[in-house]
């Protein structure tokens, strides 16, 4: 698949239609559409269900071999805050490779997978935002963390006149202050709020299918 469009509908039918009977080869992708403008993936799967994935949470849980640490669990990877999708390709009826503009391109994400990062969006969300602030870490790019001193008039040319830190400049990681911390714990309260606005669209979308169902 090439390069999204604006506001491109990406992928659509039975993608992963199969003929075993297997719970995993029941759940298939029937469409996919990518929102540039939000930087949100909504993927409609075979049993009904819609959901809505930011680019971020995406990439943060992305499966790729090198997302992995040396004992095989999941890395934590900050600064993507303002991440996008740049590509969306098919890889045979199982899944879809999803291309990141932080170059990072070898996620494989199946079927079974997504449906799963949809329906624990919230705890996950949670989970990784107290982890970031567990280890003193943000969301935030570093570009942009760098920019804010600058617009507090003046604070730029004193921070640079103070010692380096031990480890700065050295590409490690340095702990986040108190405003960080108060600014992380912000950012998590409007990622669960709009994850949970989008939980309760999903849920009336639910029952919506369900009573026309009852209906028929």
């Amino acid at each position: 698949m090439a390069a999204l469009s604006a506001a491109a509908l990406l992928l659509r039918g039975p993608l992963g239609a199969r003929a075993l009977s297997t719970a995993a080869d029941q759940l298939w992708a029937t469409a996919i559409k990518y929102r540039s403008a939000d930087k949100v993936l909504e993927v409609e799967f075979s049993t009904g269900e819609r959901f809505s994935y930011p680019a971020e949470y995406l990439r943060v849980h992305s499966p790729a071999a090198e997302a992995r640490d040396r004992q095989g669990g999941p890395k934590v990877v900050a600064g993507r805050r303002h991440v996008g999708l740049v590509g969306v390709h098919p890889v045979g009826s199982y899944a879809v490779r999803l291309e990141f503009d932080d170059l990072h391109g070898t996620g494989i994400y199946t079927w079974p997978y997504l449906h799963d990062l949809g329906q624990h969006k919230l705890s996950r969300m949670r989970q990784y935002i107290q982890t970031l602030r567990e280890r003193g870490l943000t969301r935030e790019p570093p570009s942009l963390r760098k920019r804010r001193p600058a617009a507090a008039g003046g604070q730029q040319q004193s921070a640079a006149r103070e010692p380096q830190q031990p480890g700065a400049g050295s590409g490690e990681q340095q702990p986040a202050s108190g405003q960080q911390q108060q600014r992380a714990a912000g950012s998590a309260q409007q990622w669960q709020s709009a994850a949970g606005s989008e939980q309760r669209q999903e849920q009336e979308q639910r029952n919506i299918s369900s009573s026309g169902a009852a209906g028929s």
